[in-house]
């Protein structure tokens, strides 16, 4: 009862402020509430029925917020829930259409920021037996993403909690002649815009995250779809999922055309071991020494500690720098080998269910060759893998795991 009140409080907030202004750097303290109340009492409907209330009403109100940054503050916090509340049919409907009524009101944005804020959270490690509770799971991910395919039911009826004009419309007039349902194609497309448009960026590598977990969904749901289609009967699905894979290889080679800046080889710093040293190297770590020297010379001059304290900031600062070079080149290293993991994982499933259709008779006249990737998708692979292994000498340790990316 507590956390129902302070709810209510937020939510009444929430309709008597002004909604005109564009910063979320007081918003997220409100928010904040709302989303601990649903961690802690996601699966009491009433609870569960206010908040979603309340979520719709704050991206109603401060739509310019959460045109831009103010789903960053919530998606984390409901896909969490959503992710380890399968079980509750109740619950996982009542996410789907409040997801859907985000969409409607904003669109591509709202997938945009959903997307970017639980990219960091996705559970891709495929080795451990047991699910992470602290991370969302990429089959629930394309769980959320089908729905929002269709219309979704409000179990809850929780649209009647909202004191806006019903039922929901985009609030950008430029979204009002365009359907209120987004595919899974929709968004694999807006992924590999975002990456084409900067390969090397954070936001392109959060995406390539969210291509790595939809795409083997994506092509195993067509497959499923297809097979209980053919088995009644009759055969123009087995036409349809080839297109989708033709529409996947065309997503996949824009991808690559595009990622030329993942494919520059790696110029930071590296490791202080002498084994690996070149000249740039040696210059690179003579230097910063000398540097973190004067630094330490420019103490008073009437310190005893000055010889001690000159030698411990120059071992601080060789750790430091050991430690940044590892940062580095794990940022150089895991958008390129994700993408590598996405393409390897795309051609064997796509070659292999290309040949099961090429056996199949098909409804109509005989289908194009689906061509999954060009020549210039093999060059562009080739080398970024040739990157990371001008990179792989450079990993300390001596039973040094290689990278799923370069395996595959």
């Amino acid at each position: 009862m507590h956390k129902l009140i302070w709810v209510k409080m937020m939510s009444r907030m929430f309709e008597g402020m002004a909604g005109n202004f564009a910063y979320s750097g007081d918003i997220h303290l409100f928010i904040n509430v709302v989303n601990g109340c649903l961690l802690l009492h996601c699966e009491d409907s009433a609870m569960l029925r206010l908040v979603m209330a309340t979520y719709i009403s704050a991206a109603h109100q401060f739509k310019n917020v959460f045109s831009s940054n103010g789903y960053l503050l919530i998606m984390p916090t409901i896909l969490q829930v959503y992710s380890n509340h399968q079980s509750n049919s109740l619950l996982c409907r009542t996410v789907e259409f409040i997801c859907k009524q985000f969409y409607v009101l904003h669109r591509k944005p709202f997938v945009l920021q959903m997307l970017g804020s639980i990219a960091p959270m996705l559970d891709l490690n495929t080795d451990s037996p047991f699910a992470d509770a602290n991370k969302i799971q990429p089959d629930t991910l394309f769980r959320l993403l089908i729905s929002l395919e269709t219309p979704s039911p409000d179990p809850l009826n929780t649209i009647e909690l909202v004191t806006i004009e019903k039922p929901l419309r985009a609030l950008d007039f430029c979204y009002h002649e365009e359907t209120d349902d987004v595919t899974i194609m929709d968004v694999i497309s807006l992924c590999v815009t975002v990456v084409a448009y900067a390969a090397d960026s954070r936001r392109a590598h959060q995406m390539l995250n969210v291509l790595e977990a939809v795409i083997p969904f994506y092509l195993r749901h067509v497959e499923r779809i297809s097979s209980v289609a053919t088995s009644a009967g009759p055969k123009a699905e087995l036409k349809g999922e080839k297109e989708v894979i033709h529409q996947l290889a065309l997503s996949i080679k824009t991808l690559l055309h595009n990622c030329e800046p993942l494919a520059k080889n790696y110029t930071g710093p590296t490791r202080g071991s002498t084994e690996f040293k070149t000249s740039s190297m040696k210059t690179f770590t003579r230097t910063a020494a000398q540097e973190a020297h004067n630094a330490a010379l420019d103490l008073d001059e009437d310190s005893h500690s000055r010889m001690f304290v000159s030698d411990t900031r120059r071992t601080n600062f060789m750790e430091r720098d050991m430690e940044d070079s590892e940062v580095l080149r794990e940022a150089f290293r895991r958008p390129r080998d994700t993408l590598l993991n996405i393409v390897a994982d795309f051609l064997t499933r796509c070659s292999a269910r290309l040949q099961e259709l090429s056996k199949k008779p098909v409804a109509g006249s005989e289908s194009k060759q689906v061509e999954l990737l060009d020549a210039k998708c093999h060059s562009r692979l080739a080398e970024i893998a040739h990157s990371l292994l001008k990179v792989a000498p450079l990993r300390s340790g001596d039973n040094v795991v290689p990278w799923p990316g370069q395996v595959q």
